[in-house]
């Protein structure tokens, strides 16, 4: 039963393929590069990439999870994804929808954007002119209350204004660099901790298990999910728990906020036959 979930959605996936006219199947590893060996689509690939021409010669893309829940989809001229063209959706690990993006007949963004945070609240919304900013832009905190107004004018920031969770107007003297999350002790402190988290997991396997989750507002790891159906039960609820009791992160900053931010982290196992 090993990968038995990946290798039904993709063959569900590779099945629409082979049932439709010009399409191109591509997989991706984690570093979202090809992957073209087949034993290592099987171990590695984290997503896979649909094109499929359309009969207005339009090229439609999908990109899947690799438990086949869809990431995006959009359309382009041509099959060299050069030239996006009308409305880009995309979908979060909950199956909401994340994003909308609009695209002229030239391939640049036009017309009103929006965002979205998983628990359904807004976390963005403008609009562009030919891939240019204009008028205003909205940023919201997570509990869906505005954080930054930002007033544009041909792509330049005339003026932006700064808000806590409560209302108020505040001094924000931060910039528009966006900053993942920390780990207090950084990388190499957390990824001892994971091998200690692996240690105490009594189950032989051999092979790369994909554990993806969040880092919250609060700095608390949520939404742990182990990319292994074949784990019993009780393997993937003790990796759960485990994941879910390390504590030190600091939550992603952007603009006068703190998001969640999604990781997926590749755990190696070695068998002990």
């Amino acid at each position: 039963m090993r990968h038995f979930l990946l290798l039904v959605s993709f063959s569900i996936l590779s099945n629409f393929v082979a049932a439709q006219k010009d399409s191109i199947i591509k997989y991706y590893d984690i570093n979202n590069k090809i992957i073209n060996d087949n034993e290592l689509v099987k171990n590695e690939a984290r997503k896979i990439e649909i094109l499929t021409k359309e009969d207005d010669s339009l090229w439609m893309v999908r990109i899947y999870r690799r438990n086949g829940k869809l990431i995006r989809y959009g359309h382009f001229k041509s099959k060299n994804k050069k030239v996006p063209v009308g409305e880009f959706i995309s979908y979060n690990r909950k199956d909401s929808i994340s994003g909308i993006l609009y695209y002229n007949s030239k391939g640049l963004k036009h017309g009103k954007t929006k965002t979205w945070f998983s628990n359904r609240n807004r976390k963005s919304e403008g609009i562009y002119l030919e891939n240019k900013k204009e008028g205003v832009w909205k940023h919201y905190h997570y509990d869906g209350s505005v954080a930054v107004k930002s007033v544009f004018k041909n792509d330049s920031l005339l003026m932006r204004t700064f808000y806590n969770e409560e209302g108020d107007i505040i001094n924000y003297r931060g910039t528009d660099k966006f900053f993942k999350p920390k780990f207090k002790g950084g990388k190499n402190k957390f990824n001892r901790i994971v091998g200690k988290v692996l240690d105490k997991i009594d189950y032989n396997l051999d092979g790369t298990v994909h554990v993806n989750f969040t880092v919250d507002i609060s700095g608390n790891i949520i939404n742990v999910e182990v990319e292994n159906k074949e784990l019993p039960s009780s393997v993937i609820n003790n990796l759960t728990a485990h994941f879910e009791g390390i504590k030190g992160w600091q939550p992603a900053l952007h603009l006068n906020r703190k998001l969640p931010y999604d990781f997926s982290i590749p755990l190696k196992f070695r068998s002990l036959k």
